[in-house]
């Protein structure tokens, strides 16, 4: 499964998006995480919640769907998150690194 990771803000909160392609259940997976909750770890979407995705078992074919909650959400991505996530690689963990302004992989 490769994942990239890109951190941003939405509404003053600071976020985590994690999206790439799991090539065993050969789909695109989605989540953003609310980096400030004060819970462990507060998901605001998951691809595994959509009831729009049960029929795919949570995963779709492109990252049109989640191009669109985005929007839907007001997050602005950067054009280099969606091509990393096209990369269907397995095992790839991306982080994109703001000082840089590139991925780097861990």
């Amino acid at each position: 499964m490769s994942q990239v990771n890109f951190k941003t803000t939405l509404n003053g909160k600071n976020i985590e998006v994690v999206g790439g392609w799991d090539r065993p259940l050969q789909g695109y997976h989605f989540t953003i995480y609310d980096l400030d909750a004060e819970e462990e770890e507060e998901i605001l979407y998951c691809n595994l919640d959509d009831r729009k995705l049960v029929g795919y078992m949570g995963f779709t074919q492109t990252n049109e769907h989640y191009r669109a909650i985005c929007q839907l959400m007001g997050i602005e991505l950067p054009e280099h998150f969606w091509d990393a996530c096209d990369m269907k690689a397995g095992n790839l963990q991306l982080y994109w690194n703001p000082l840089t302004q590139q991925y780097e992989g861990r």
